[in-house]
């Protein structure tokens, strides 16, 4: 999901312990998110900051702000049941992080660990960035918008790992990202 955790209402929570056996959060630098859901959502990447700041919720994926998305599910962390991903560490250590993933899951379930070493490697292999953007490419990706002034097909996997703030961030916006989410930023690594 791209929704944080919150309720509904009192009397329906999106997800609690109860519906939910545990989480596993993936966050990426919101200089580089800005960059590329600007690019999915085909709006100018200042539209696109001011999204992530000030939040929304639309009906369907109730995302909140940057800040708030993220710190909602720590919650899961008294509990034991909270893995957090970088996105540049899938990127960076491909094999090490699925490794974790996989334990993170055994150990949920209470079930022993076993590696398959040849499903392991498949999974590292198809799933690499240039794979998927070559297999949307051939056959098509589901949740790739469509361009309504032009018609065309937005690609769901643009840059990847090539999505860099620092060559495609202005100053202006990085800032203003930069103040927005300081505390978080900071918690992460990434300032």
């Amino acid at each position: 999901t791209h929704s944080y955790l919150f309720n509904f209402n009192k009397q329906f929570p999106f997800t609690d312990l109860n519906n939910t056996l545990g989480v596993i959060y993936i966050v990426r630098d919101p200089r580089n998110v800005v960059t590329s859901f600007s690019k999915f959502l085909n709006v100018s990447i200042e539209e696109t900051a001011n999204f992530m700041i000030e939040g929304s919720g639309d009906g369907l994926s109730w995302t909140s702000n940057w800040s708030n998305n993220f710190n909602s599910w720590k919650i899961f962390e008294n509990y034991k049941k909270y893995l957090l991903l970088k996105y540049e560490d899938l990127v960076n250590e491909p094999e090490i992080t699925f490794l974790n993933v996989l334990k993170f899951i055994h150990e949920l379930k209470n079930i022993n660990f076993k590696l398959n070493e040849k499903k392991f490697k498949k999974v590292i292999e198809t799933t690499k960035f240039e794979k998927m953007k070559k297999m949307e490419k051939d056959q098509g990706f589901s949740e790739a918008k469509t361009n309504e002034e032009t018609g065309e097909k937005i690609p769901f996997f643009n840059l990847g790992p090539k999505n860099n703030w620092k060559k495609l961030l202005d100053s202006k916006t990085q800032m203003k990202l930069e103040k927005a989410f300081r505390n978080e930023m900071k918690e992460l690594g990434y300032l």
